[in-house]
C-alpha cells in the first residue's frame, strides 16, 4: 500500500474550529480509511479541526493525515454528519485528488518497521535511525527498488517482508549508523565493511568494536566528535586471537610486488582507536592498524591508546618474506600512548618510502625489550625500502625500550640504500629506556666509494634521557642546532666495527651536549670516522666528575680528517676531567686533522692535529714528516724527539710548519728551541721544502739579539 500525505487542503482551518474531516472514493460516498502515521500504524475514520484550527486526532494530538491512492474530501459542521456521510451541508475541500507513488514520502522509525511495511516500488520515505535502539540521523532515506536490484548488504540495499528492496540514497558521504552500527560499544564490524565498500567517505561517531576492517582505495574514514568534544572511537575486540588488528589494508598477502597495484588514497581523521593493553598485556603482533603496499595514506588527528603490539604498522605483507612497498604515508597531529609502556612500537616501518611523520605526541609507549616509539626495521631481506623519510616537530615523553625512540635497525641484506632521513625538530623528554633519542644503523660497509645515506639530525631538544644518538654505518651526516642535556651516557659516532659501523662524511655544528655522560662518563665516543668537521659545538660538565670523565673519547677505531673549529670545552662543577682523550686503540691520522680556536678550558687534549694554533700535545708530528704530508695552512706541534734530523743539539721545542699555496719552494718549516730566553740570544731555525715538494733542505740558524 502506498501512501501520501494529503494535498491540495490547506494546512490550517481556524475558520472551522470544531469541524470534522472525512476522504472518499472520488464521486462517491464511500469513505476511505486516514492513516496518521506514514507506516499505516494508526487509523481512523474521521479526523477534528482543533481550536487552533490544526488537524488533530481522537487523543487531540496534531497529526497529517495519509490518504491510499485518489480521493474527495469534507468539512462537515456536526460529527453526526460526518458519521452519516451527510455531504449535502459540507463544504467540499478536495476534488478527485491523485496520489502519486513515486512521488510518496514515507516516514519511519528504523529499518525494520521499513522492511514489514509493504511499500511498493517507487514510494520514497525518511527513515529517523537505521536500529530501534540506534542514534537519531539527518535525511536516512530510502527508494523501494525491485528485489534484487542490489546486495542486500544491510546499509545500502536491505530486503523487504513483501520482496522489494529498499535502497539507501547517498548526499556525497555516508554514516555507518546507515548501515547498522549503533555506537553504543557494540561490534560494528559489518557495517564498517559495507560502508567502506561503498566507497563514499565514510563518518562515524559513538563507540564501535571492530575486526580487521578492510581498508580499500579511496577510503576515507572520519569521526564525529561528540558536543563534550569527545572523539568516535574504534576499540580491539577483547580476548581476540589470531589477526585482531582494527583497520588493515591488504591484509595477510594481500597486494603485489608492483607499487603500481596498491591500495591508493586512504584518508583517515578525528578519532580514537584503542586497544587492550591495559587489561590483556603485551602481545607483539596485535596492532591497531595495519598497512601493506599502499600509496597516498593521510592519518591526521587520529588518538592510538592502549595498543598492545603497534599502534600503525606499515608492513611489507603480513606473511614472512612476502615483498611489499608503501609509498607517501603521512603521520600528522595524532596522539600515541601507550598507557603503560608495555607494546611494541608506536609506529613500525618495515617498508616505506616518503614517509612523514609530523607534528605528533608519543607517551608512554614502549616495553623495556622492544625497540621504541618510532621503529623503521626492515626484514632481513634485499627487496625492502627505506627511503626519503621525515621525522618532524614530535614529542616524545616518558616512553621506554631498548634501540632508540627513532630507530632505524636497517639490515645488510638491503639491495637499494637507507636514503634521504630528515631527524628535526622533535622533543625528547624523560625518557624510561636504554636506547638512544635517534639510532641509526645500517649494516653496510662504508667506503670513499660508497653512495651518501643523507642523514640529517637538526635542531632537536632532549632532556633527562639515556643517549642523545648513536650512529653506525653512515656516510653524509649532518648533526646541527641540537641540544640534549641531562643524559646518563654521551653520544656515539661510530661503534667497534670498523668497517660495517664506520661513519664517514659528517658535518656537525652548533650542537651542545650539558651534563651528558653522567653515568657513562663520556660526552662522545668516536670509533672509526674520517672526514668529521664540527664547528662551534659545545660540551659542558659532561661526565661524572670522577676520572675518566671526558668530553670527547678517541675510542677503539681509526680515524683521519677530523676538523675542529671554534670547539668549546667548559666543566663550571668540574664534571669533566679530560677534554680529549685518545684511547691505545685509537689510531688518528694527524696529518689531516684540524683543531683551530677551540677553548678546552686548560684540559687535557690528546687530539693529534698538524693544523692547529695551540694544541699542547708533545710530538703531535717530529722532523722525520716530510713536507707533502702537511696540509695547506699552518701546522704546530710542540716536540721532544730526536726523530727525523733535528737542529744541532735541540731535541725539544716547537714546529711550526708554514704551506700557504701550491709553490714548493716556498713551504718552510721553523723550529724554536726551548729556553730561548735564559742565554740572552733569540734563536730559530728554518728549513725549506725542496722542488718536489717530498723533502725538507737543511736547516739554517738565525740567531738575533733579545728585546729585554
Amino acid at each position: 500500500m502506498s501512501l501520501s500525505p494529503v494535498a491540495f487542503i490547506a494546512p490550517n482551518y481556524r475558520d472551522f474550529t470544531g469541524r470534522w474531516i472525512k476522504f472518499y472514493e472520488p464521486g462517491t460516498t464511500t469513505a476511505k480509511i486516514i492513516y496518521l502515521d506514514p507506516a499505516s500504524v494508526a487509523s481512523a475514520a474521521k479526523v477534528q479541526i482543533n481550536t487552533d484550527g490544526f488537524i488533530v486526532s481522537a487523543a487531540d494530538a496534531i497529526v497529517v493525515p495519509y490518504i491510499s491512492g485518489s480521493y474527495d474530501a469534507y468539512i462537515f459542521v456536526t460529527e453526526a454528519d460526518a458519521d452519516a456521510n451527510d455531504t449535502s451541508g459540507a463544504a467540499r475541500i478536495a476534488d478527485n485528488i491523485s496520489s502519486n507513488p513515486s512521488k510518496s514520502i514515507n516516514v519511519f522509525d528504523n529499518t525494520s518497521l521499513i522492511a514489514a511495511s509493504g511499500l511498493n516500488i517507487g514510494d520514497k520515505l525518511l527513515c529517523d535511525r537505521y536500529a530501534a535502539a540506534g542514534s537519531f540521523v539527518a535525511d536516512l532515506s530510502y527508494n523501494i527498488v525491485a528485489g534484487g536490484t542490489g546486495t542486500a548488504d544491510g546499509g545500502s540495499f536491505f530486503d523487504m517482508d513483501n520482496g522489494n528492496q529498499a535502497q539507501l540514497v547517498f548526499d556525497d558521504f555516508v554514516d555507518v549508523i546507515q548501515f547498522g552500527a549503533v555506537g553504543d560499544g557494540s561490534n560494528s564490524t559489518v557495517p564498517f565493511t559495507n560502508a567502506i565498500a561503498f566507497n563514499l567517505p565514510v563518518v562515524f561517531s559513538g563507540a564501535h568494536e571492530v575486526l580487521n576492517i578492510p581498508l580499500i582505495s579511496n577510503t576515507s574514514l572520519r569521526g564525529i566528535s561528540d558536543l563534550s568534544g569527545n572523539k568516535a572511537k574504534l576499540t580491539q575486540i577483547a580476548n581476540a586471537v589470531g589477526s585482531q588488528f582494527c583497520l588493515a589494508a591488504n591484509i595477510g598477502a594481500g597486494g603485489t610486488t608492483d607499487p603500481a597495484d596498491n591500495i591508493v588514497n586512504i584518508d583517515l581523521s578525528n578519532f580514537t582507536i584503542e586497544g587492550k593493553v591495559g587489561t590483556e598485556g603485551f602481545e607483539e603482533q596485535a596492532h591497531l592498524v595495519s598497512l601493506s603496499a599502499v600509496t597516498g595514506v593521510n592519518i591526521e588527528y587520529v588518538d592510538f591508546v592502549g595498543f598492545k603490539g603497534d599502534g600503525l604498522y606499515v608492513a611489507s605483507s603480513n606473511v614472512s618474506a612476502t615483498e611489499r612497498h608503501n609509498i607517501d604515508i603521512n603521520v600528522r597531529y595524532c596522539l600515541f600512548d601507550g598507557v603503560n609502556r608495555d607494546q611494541r612500537n608506536a609506529i613500525s616501518v618495515i617498508d616505506g618510502k616518503d614517509v612523514t611523520i609530523e607534528h605528533n605526541e608519543f607517551l608512554n609507549c614502549s616495553r623495556f625489550n622492544m625497540p621504541g616509539p618510532v621503529d623503521f626495521e626492515p626484514n632481513a631481506f634485499t627487496f625492502p625500502i627505506i627511503e626519503n623519510i621525515k621525522v618532524l616537530n614530535n614529542t616524545f615523553r616518558g616512553c621506554g625500550g631498548n634501540v632508540g625512540q627513532i630507530a632505524f635497525q636497517i639490515p645488510g641484506t638491503l639491495t637499494r640504500l637507507v636514503s634521504k632521513v630528515a631527524i628535526e625538530g622533535n622533543t625528547f623528554e624523560d625518557y624510561f629506556g636504554t636506547g638512544a633519542d635517534v639510532r641509526v644503523m645500517t649494516n653496510k660497509t662504508i667506503s670513499d666509494a660508497s653512495s651518501p645515506n643523507q642523514i640529517s639530525i637538526i635542531n632537536n631538544k632532549g632532556d633527562n634521557c639515556f643517549r642523545p644518538y648513536d650512529i653506525r654505518g653512515v656516510k653524509a651526516l649532518k648533526i646541527i642546532g641540537n641540544q640534549f642535556e641531562n643524559y646518563d651516557q654521551g653520544v656515539l659516532l661510530g661503534f667497534t666495527d670498523g668497517t660495517l659501523d664506520r661513519i664517514s662524511e659528517a658535518f656537525s655544528s652548533g650542537n651542545t651536549y650539558e651534563r651528558c655522560g653522567t653515568v657513562g662518563k663520556r660526552g662522545l665516543d668516536f670509533f672509526t670516522v674520517n672526514h668529521f668537521t664540527s664547528v662551534s659545538d659545545r660540551f659542558i660538565d659532561c661526565g661524572d666528575g670522577a676520572a675518566g670523565s671526558y668530553a670527547i673519547d678517541l675510542n677503539a677505531g681509526v680515524s683521519s680528517y677530523l676538523k675542529f673549529r671554534g670547539l668549546e670545552i667548559w666543566t663550571p662543577t668540574g664534571q669533566t676531567t679530560e677534554a680529549i682523550v685518545r684511547e691505545g686503540s685509537h689510531t688518528l691520522d694527524a696529518s689531516t686533522n684540524e683543531f683551530i680556536d677551540c677553548d678546552v678550558s686548560g684540559l687535557r687534549n690528546m687530539l693529534l692535529a698538524y693544523k692547529n694554533n695551540g694544541i699542547q700535545e708533545f710530538n703531535v708530528f717530529t722532523a722525520v714528516i716530510t713536507p707533502d704530508d702537511f696540509p695547506y695552512g699552518i701546522s704546530r706541534s710542540i716536540v721532544n724527539s730526536s726523530t727525523g734530523t733535528m737542529p744541532i743539539g735541540h731535541t725539544v721545542g716547537e714546529f711550526v710548519v708554514h704551506k700557504l699555496n701550491t709553490l714548493t719552494t716556498s713551504w718552510f718549516e721553523d723550529f724554536h728551541p726551548r729556553g730561548n730566553s735564559t742565554s740572552g740570544q733569540s734563536t730559530f731555525y728554518r728549513r725549506y721544502s725542496d722542488a718536489a715538494g717530498t723533502a725538507w733542505q737543511a736547516w739554517y740558524k738565525h740567531v738575533g739579539v733579545l728585546d729585554v
